[in-house]
């Protein structure tokens, strides 16, 4: 037997294979990509479909075990065999007898690379005759085709097996296990092949025997082909696409569902996950898009382990791009369904977590970019952060470029503006978040005004509804403005200097008295340093009862006991301030409000006869004036009470263009 010319361990040590689940498998590629060559030329275009098979045999290892390892492959087809023509090409490496067919003359060298023990056996004509070749392909510096006895080919005619046995190193870990990856895996591979009108029969051999094509064919739901002109180097190269919604299980690789097949020759080359550019999961729940991308280009362009195309990365880019527009056309209705769907849930975020607020005004350019998977609410949710966490730490890069300035120059002052806009918008943020706490109180006093079903009581208790709105036994300098909810009583409160919540008079004002007003006011503009004339401008009193109460007595009259309050101040002498000063007493001048929160039930409206009160414009609850002591007092029930804060509530809503 002659040998092959050339250096050919050197060239097999430099092979750029390492072991993974997809090298492992590329001799068996080859040698199938060589029985595809051969039944063409064997049948030609118009009978390859028809009289050309191949058959593409697991050879496992001989154990007793459920599912033995594979340790090779049997490759036999029907087609021309190797006759005079084709064994000279195989002889010679770099070899150009297929490059029109995108061969490289290395790809059998690959065998050695992988494999320990490769043989070949093939029936072919010559003439009219029929010969047989047989032999083995060894790795070593000398006489690597060894001739062996001829095994017959299991058809008629011409033929060839080529088996690939034992593999080398840690390529046999690699290579999967199970029949099902393997047709995957194989499909993927040679999708060209298989989405084309007229492939041969490939059958798998394994514990079952798998027809490849009508697998392929029962596992695609849906195909569409397009021819698409890329301008590269100012040359119109056209490109096809076949566009295929596909079961999910032929998905090529790992948790990816979408995918692009750059193939050269009908094979393929170049493999590109797709999920983020598309922005889908699985389609129809259980569907992949799989796109087979082939063209006189790639053909050319391929390089020599047909492993890339020898492209630069702005032509690869652009092939990518232009075949992507393509894609979201193909899937366009899919993509507008999940972006709906993710504006849904981002919207539902920002109502719930409005410090996102400022998310809303580039709302399409956020979903968009979100990662394909990113359906659910913590996963949005999880990225929003992200951004607002990215965002921060740009905007205090751009504060400290504008600090740093030494000018005000054009720059500067487009950093000023862009600063500024990011200040209002997270202003926004913090009041959109104050709102929606806001409605979450007054969610749960809407439960608190309502029956207590655990309660001999059936209404909650008058402390219940206190201590939500204010900390009770405590006063103002040891609250900060967050820990009470004054303003559902009135949002001016909020900003009262003073006040204590159910402490007996006598531990802020002068005198011996005990009665604990449920809340006590006193106003001034400037009560913490005002000098001359410290007396208070007003004061507020809030009266709780149990909601539904209907037990009023003239002793337990809310009005009266409010009168008695009012009293008890006008004759204390001095109420201390924040800082420790003090009001000089309460004078004449000084204004007294009440409000007592309690329903208007029929025993509470005997209490008030005679009282010069009024139905209030609603007609819910009841105001007026009375002249000793001056005082407003006005009567809410906890229907009105919630009601009115949120209308109040609700213009902010309005205001920042959020849902209610």
């Amino acid at each position: 037997m002659p040998d092959l010319i050339t250096d050919i361990m050197g060239h097999v040590e430099r092979l750029p294979l390492r072991p993974s689940s997809e090298n492992a498998l590329l001799p068996m590629y080859e040698a199938v990509s060589n029985s595809l060559h051969a039944i063409q030329d064997r049948f030609g275009d118009e009978e390859a479909s028809t009289k050309g098979r191949i058959e593409i045999d697991v050879i496992r290892a001989d154990t007793d075990e459920e599912n033995p390892r594979i340790v090779g492959f049997r490759i036999s087809d029907n087609g021309v065999g190797f006759n005079e023509d084709n064994y000279l090409s195989f002889r010679t490496p770099f070899t150009r007898a297929k490059i029109q067919r995108g061969g490289k003359g290395i790809g059998r060298l690959g065998w050695l690379k992988v494999f320990e023990s490769i043989s070949v056996h093939s029936t072919y004509e010559n003439g009219k005759d029929i010969e047989h070749r047989a032999f083995n392909f060894v790795l070593r510096d000398r006489e690597q085709l060894e001739e062996t006895g001829y095994e017959s080919c299991p058809t008629d005619g011409p033929g060839s097996i080529v088996y690939l046995k034992d593999f080398m190193g840690a390529f046999g870990s690699k290579c999967p296990a199970k029949t099902n990856t393997l047709v995957q895996r194989i499909i993927s591979h040679f999708l060209p092949v298989f989405t084309s009108d007229k492939p041969p029969r490939i059958h798998l051999i394994d514990s079952i025997t798998v027809d490849l094509k009508s697998e392929f064919d029962g596992m695609t739901r849906d195909q569409k082909e397009e021819l698409v002109e890329i301008v590269l180097d100012d040359q119109i190269e056209p490109i096809i696409i076949k566009h295929m919604r596909c079961d999910k299980r032929i998905r090529p690789r790992g948790n990816n569902n979408h995918w692009l097949v750059f193939s050269a020759n009908d094979r393929g080359v170049k493999e590109y996950a797709i999920d983020e550019q598309l922005g889908l999961g699985l389609l129809n729940d259980d569907e992949i898009y799989v796109g087979a991308v082939t063209g006189d280009f790639l053909d050319a362009t391929v390089n020599t382990q047909r492993t890339d195309f020898t492209i630069s990365e702005d032509e690869s880019k652009e092939i990518r791009r232009r075949v992507a527009d393509r894609v979201r056309d193909y899937l366009g209705i899919f993509i507008e369904e999940a972006l709906s769907e993710k504006k849904r849930v981002t919207r539902t975020l920002i109502q719930r977590y409005p410090q996102y607020l400022y998310v809303s005004d580039t709302l399409d350019e956020f979903v968009k970019d979100l990662k394909p998977n990113s359906t659910g609410e913590e996963a949005i949710y999880l990225e929003m952060s992200q951004k607002h966490f990215r965002r921060q730490k740009h905007f205090v890069g751009v504060e400290r470029d504008i600090q740093s300035a030494v000018d005000h120059s054009e720059a500067i002052a487009e950093k000023v503006d862009e600063y500024q806009k990011y200040i209002v918008d997270d202003q926004k943020g913090a009041l959109a978040t104050y709102v929606v706490r806001r409605k979450a109180i007054l969610d749960l006093l809407e439960k608190l005004k309502g029956f207590d079903e655990q309660s001999d009581e059936k209404h909650h208790l008058e402390d219940a509804v206190h201590e939500l709105i204010c900390p009770m036994r405590v006063d103002s300098l040891q609250l900060q403005i967050e820990d009470h909810n004054l303003w559902i009583l009135d949002d001016r409160l909020a900003f009262f200097n003073f006040f204590a919540s159910d402490k007996q008079i006598r531990t802020y004002m002068d005198g011996d008295s005990s009665e604990r007003p449920d809340i006590a006011f006193f106003y001034d503009a400037c009560v913490a340093w005002r000098e001359h004339d410290r007396s208070a401008d007003s004061v507020v009193l809030v009266e709780f009862k149990r909601p539904g109460r209907d037990d009023y007595t003239p002793e337990a009259n809310p009005l009266r006991q409010t009168i008695n309050y009012i009293n008890l101040l006008r004759s204390a002498q001095t109420v201390r301030d924040l800082g420790g000063g003090v009001i000089s007493g309460v004078s004449e001048r000084t204004a007294f409000q009440c409000y007592i929160i309690a329903d208007i039930t029929q025993k509470l409206e005997q209490q008030l006869y005679g009282f010069p009160l009024s139905r209030t414009p609603d007609g819910r609850g009841m105001f007026g004036y009375i002249d000793n002591p001056r005082a407003f007092v006005e009567i809410i029930p906890y229907e009105k009470l919630l009601s009115d804060a949120q209308q109040r509530n609700a213009i902010f809503f309005s205001k920042l263009g959020m849902n209610t």
